[in-house]
């Protein structure tokens, strides 16, 4: 479906672009749309994250007992995750 910009700003900028890149107009347009929605897709990541560690301070974690939080150490970690005593992935 065909477009008609109106805004002169946008026109301008358009055209800039499109000499930087040696792309046409329609190309940096398409690539511009692109980036913003990329952009709002991992802000919104961040959003989520924030919501789940609000979520795990105010409801999970305080009713857990308070020998649930201690610290591990290192190397109960990396048996966790699957390294051996050196570092080396078993």
């Amino acid at each position: 479906m065909p477009m008609s910009i109106k805004n002169p700003e946008v026109e301008r900028l358009a055209e800039e672009l499109s000499r930087l890149t040696k792309s046409s107009k329609t190309e940096v347009i398409r690539q511009a749309l692109q980036e913003k929605k990329e952009r709002l897709e991992v802000s919104g990541s961040a959003a989520r994250r924030q919501r789940l560690v609000a979520f795990l301070e105010n409801r999970v974690w305080p009713k857990l007992p308070k020998g649930a939080s201690r610290r591990w150490t290192r190397e109960q970690e990396e048996r966790l995750v699957g390294y051996g005593k050196h570092g080396e992935p078993v």
